[in-house]
């Protein structure tokens, strides 16, 4: 699903997430990014394009402290679900 942003608030989001201990940018420009605060935590992916980006995968996380890790849960795939993981990005990397 994309979201539509202006140029200088894409610019201020990929930076933002390049600085992030909790972003991962791939060779192909795209982000994998958890939001852990607040819960629930969320694992995404997100793709930087003209006017905006694009959520193209994104999951609720469970820890396991068998696993002693995050593992996935549940897609998200519903359009309330994903406008909501938009309205956080834009919280914790914009300060909207």
């Amino acid at each position: 699903m994309k979201f539509a942003m202006t140029k200088e608030e894409l610019e201020r989001l990929v930076d933002a997430l390049r600085r992030d201990e909790d972003c991962e940018e791939g060779g192909d420009g795209s982000f994998t990014v958890d939001l852990y605060e607040p819960e629930p935590v969320v694992s995404l992916e997100l793709y930087p394009e003209k006017n905006g980006y694009s959520i193209t995968a994104a999951a609720l996380m469970d820890y396991s402290e068998e696993l002693d890790g995050w593992y996935m849960r549940d897609r998200i795939r519903d359009e309330e679900g994903l406008r909501a993981i938009d309205r956080r990005l834009r919280e914790r990397f914009l300060g909207a």
